[in-house]
C-alpha cells in the first residue's frame, strides 16, 4: 500500500512539474512570438529561425505526457473541436495524397503551422482557468512593446530594426506612402501590414480589460496600451485593417452598450475619435514633405498608359545618346490584370559590376510641357531566386548651363523574384516641365541591387519616349495639388486606377485562373503564397486573400471545409455570448468577436494566416473558443477573473 502511495505521489509530483513547465512554455511562445525576426538576427541557425517550431514540439509533447501521467485525456466536446479536427485531417489527407516532394511540405507547415496551439491552451485552460487573463495580459503587453517602437519609428523617422525581408523586396528598409515621404511603421516585424494585422487583433482584449479592470492603475494602463496600439495601426496606413476594424467594431461597440459602463463607453470611443481627427490633421501638414522624386513622377495603369498620346513624341534613342553600341530588344510580358501578354520595345541596360552602374546620357533640350513616357521591367527569363537580387532604375537630369536644379528625378526598385507583382510593366510619367527652355543631359542608369549582386540584372526601359502634354492634370491618376493622406484614404475605394489596388486585382486574377486549372480538387498544397515562393519563384504568385488561397489550392472541398470552420467559430461565440451572465466573460467574449471579424474581414483581402505571429494568435484564441465553450451552460465564472 505505501509502494502505491508513493508511486501516486511520484505521479502526481511529475504530473504537476509537466503542467508548470507547460503553463510556462506557452508563456514564452506568447511573449516572443512578435519578436522572432530579432531572435532570427541575434541567435544563430537553426536555433534562431526555427525556436518557434522547437518551442511547439516541445509544448504538445509535455501536453501528451501531463494526460499520461494526470490521468485525464482532455477532448473538445463541441462542433467546433470537430470543425478543427476535420480541417487539420483535410490538410494531411491532401498532403499524403498530392505526393509533391518538398513543395507539398512547405504547403503542409504554411497551412498548418502553429494550429497545434489550439489543444495546447485548451488543455492548460481545463486545468487552470485563471491563467486566460494571464495569457491575454502577455499578448497585450508584447501589442504595447511593438506598438510603441512603430510610435518612436514614426516620429524620429527612421526603421529601429531595418527588415531584412523588405530590403530583399524593395531594395531599401524604409517604407512610406506613395508620393510622400510619410514613414508607414513596421518596427520588429517585416511590413506595416503585418505589424497592422498583428495589433488589431491584439486591440480589442486591451479595451477589454480596460472596461472590466477594478483598479485604476490596471485601467490606466490598458487605456495606454489600447491608445498606443489604436496609434500605430494608424502609423502602418494599412488600408486594409482600418477597414476591417471599422466594420468589426460597429456591432461589438453597439453590443458593449448594451453592457454596464456605457458612459465608459462613449467616452472612450469619443476619446479615440477625437486623437483619430488629430493625428489625421498633423499628417496632413506633415503631407507636404514630398520626396523631391515623388514630385515629378506619375505611375499610371497599363490602360492608361496606352491611351496617352505625347505631342511632338519623338524616341529618346534619336537624341544622340553618347552610348552607340546600345541594345534595342523586344520583351513580351504577361498582364494579369487585362490577362494578355504585352509586348514591347525596350532599350537593354546591364550593370557593369557589383560596383559600377550602367548608364546613358542624351543630350536635350526641354519645351515649357515635356514629359518623358516609358516603362520599366525586368526580363522573366531571371524571375527566379537564384538570378540576382533586382535592379534600381534611376533617371538624373543634369543643367548644361545651370546645375543648380541638378537631382533625381525618377528612382525605382523592383526585384521580380521575391515581389511577384513586378512581375509585369511599371509605367510612368516624369514631369520635365522644372527644366523649360533649357539644355540637360539626361542620365539613365541601371545599378544592381542591394546586396551588390549584378548577377541576371537584365533590365528594360521599355518604349522611351519625349513629348508634350500641355495639361497633366487632365491625365487620370495624376492630381499634383491634393493631399497625400487624404488620397491614401480615397485610395481605399479607387480601383481602377491606384497602382497598389491593381497589384492585388492582378494577385486575384492570377489566383482565379489558377482555380480554373483544377476547380473541384485545387492545385495541392504549397502552390501559392510563402510556400510557393520558396519552392518554385519564377512562376509562383500571391493571391492576396485566405479565401482565395483555399480554394485554388485545396479545391471547393477545401474552401467549403475552411467556411465550416468559420462557421463553427461563429457559432460558438453566439452561443457563449448568450449563455454568460459574467460581466467580465461578456465584454472579453466581445473582443473576441472584434478579433476574429478582423481576421476574417481582413483574410478576404490578405492571407493573413501566413504571417506567423497572427497565425499564433489565431490559434491561442481558438484555444481560448473551445475552453469556453466546451464549459457546462450557465457556469458561473468567477475562476477566470
Amino acid at each position: 500500500m505505501k509502494s502505491l502511495i508513493r508511486k501516486l505521489q511520484n505521479r502526481d509530483q511529475t504530473s504537476r512539474i509537466l503542467e508548470n513547465t507547460l503553463i510556462f512554455g506557452l508563456f514564452v511562445f506568447m511573449a516572443l512570438i512578435p519578436f522572432h525576426l530579432v531572435i532570427k538576427k541575434m541567435v544563430p541557425d537553426p536555433i534562431g529561425t526555427y525556436w518557434k517550431e522547437i518551442l511547439l514540439a516541445l509544448l504538445v509533447l509535455l501536453s501528451i505526457l501531463y494526460m499520461i501521467f494526470s490521468g485525464r485525456m482532455v477532448l473538445p466536446k463541441k462542433r467546433l473541436g470537430l470543425a478543427i479536427g476535420v480541417y487539420l485531417g483535410f490538410i494531411l489527407f491532401r498532403f499524403l495524397i498530392d505526393g509533391s516532394g518538398v513543395v507539398g511540405w512547405w504547403g503542409l507547415y504554411i497551412s498548418i503551422m502553429y494550429l497545434p496551439i489550439f489543444y495546447v491552451v485548451f488543455i492548460i485552460l481545463e486545468n487552470n482557468p485563471s491563467t486566460l487573463k494571464k495569457y491575454l495580459f502577455v499578448v497585450v503587453a508584447a501589442g504595447t512593446i511593438i506598438s510603441l517602437g512603430g510610435i518612436i519609428e514614426f516620429i524620429f523617422n527612421i526603421a529601429l530594426w531595418p527588415s531584412t525581408e523588405l530590403t530583399i523586396r524593395q531594395g531599401f528598409p524604409d517604407m512610406y506612402i506613395y508620393g510622400t515621404h510619410i514613414r508607414r511603421v513596421y518596427f520588429v516585424l517585416d511590413s506595416p501590414t503585418t505589424l497592422a494585422n498583428t495589433l488589431a487583433l491584439i486591440l480589442p482584449f486591451s479595451i477589454a480589460f480596460l472596461f472590466t479592470s477594478k483598479k485604476m492603475f490596471h485601467r490606466l494602463f490598458y487605456g495606454l496600451a489600447s491608445i498606443l496600439m489604436f496609434t500605430c495601426i494608424i502609423f502602418t496606413f494599412s488600408r486594409g485593417i482600418w477597414v476591417a476594424l471599422a466594420i468589426a467594431f460597429v456591432p461589438v461597440a453597439i453590443l458593449f452598450l448594451r453592457e454596464k459602463g456605457r458612459m465608459w463607453t462613449f467616452s472612450f470611443v469619443g476619446a479615440l475619435i477625437l486623437l483619430g481627427i488629430v493625428i489625421i490633421i498633423v499628417l496632413g501638414n506633415r503631407a507636404s514633405t514630398q520626396l523631391q522624386t515623388e514630385k515629378l513622377t506619375f505611375e499610371l495603369n497599363a490602360s492608361e498608359y496606352k491611351k496617352i498620346v505625347l505631342q511632338s513624341a519623338q524616341p529618346l534613342i534619336d537624341f544622340d545618346p553618347n552610348k552607340s553600341n546600345f541594345e534595342i530588344q523586344n520583351w513580351n510580358l504577361p498582364d494579369p490584370i487585362m490577362k494578355q501578354n504585352d509586348s514591347r520595345s525596350i532599350l537593354y541596360m546591364h550593370p557593369i559590376s557589383e560596383e559600377v552602374q550602367d548608364e546613358i546620357t542624351f543630350p536635350l533640350e526641354i519645351n515649357q510641357s515635356s514629359v518623358l513616357k516609358f516603362s520599366i521591367a525586368m526580363a522573366k527569363e531571371v524571375w527566379s531566386t537564384e538570378n540576382g537580387d533586382g535592379v534600381t532604375f534611376k533617371i538624373y537630369l543634369q543643367g548644361v548651363n545651370d546645375s543648380s536644379k541638378d537631382k533625381f528625378v525618377f528612382v525605382r526598385y523592383i526585384n521580380p523574384k521575391s515581389n511577384p507583382s513586378d512581375r509585369r510593366w511599371r509605367n510612368y510619367l516624369v514631369d520635365l516641365s522644372e527644366w523649360k527652355n533649357e539644355k540637360v543631359l539626361l542620365h539613365l542608369i541601371t545599378q544592381s541591387g542591394p546586396n551588390a549582386n549584378n548577377n541576371f540584372d537584365w533590365a528594360g526601359w521599355g518604349e522611351l519616349e519625349l513629348g508634350q502634354i500641355e495639361n497633366l492634370q487632365n491625365v487620370n491618376n495624376i492630381n499634383q495639388g491634393a493631399n497625400p493622406i487624404i488620397t491614401h484614404i480615397r485610395s481605399i475605394f479607387n480601383w481602377g486606377t491606384d497602382e497598389t489596388n491593381r497589384d492585388r486585382l492582378a494577385a486575384w486574377n492570377l489566383g482565379l485562373d489558377a482555380w480554373k486549372k483544377s476547380p473541384i480538387w485545387g492545385m495541392g498544397l504549397g502552390t501559392t503564397g510563402t510556400a510557393a515562393l520558396r519552392t518554385f519563384p519564377e512562376s509562383a504568385f500571391v493571391t492576396e486573400s485566405q479565401l482565395l488561397k483555399s480554394i485554388v489550392e485545396l479545391g471547393i472541398p477545401g474552401l467549403l471545409i475552411y467556411l465550416y470552420l468559420w462557421l463553427e467559430i461563429v457559432r460558438s461565440l453566439v452561443g457563449i455570448y448568450q449563455d454568460n451572465d459574467n460581466n467580465f466573460d461578456k465584454k472579453f467574449i466581445l473582443a473576441l468577436v472584434s478579433s476574429f471579424a478582423v481576421v476574417f474581414i481582413d483574410g478576404l483581402v490578405y492571407q493573413n494566416l501566413e504571417v506567423k505571429q497572427v497565425n499564433a494568435y489565431f490559434w491561442l484564441l481558438v484555444g481560448i473558443l473551445v475552453y469556453l465553450n466546451n464549459r457546462p451552460k450557465k457556469t458561473q465564472t468567477t475562476q477566470t477573473n
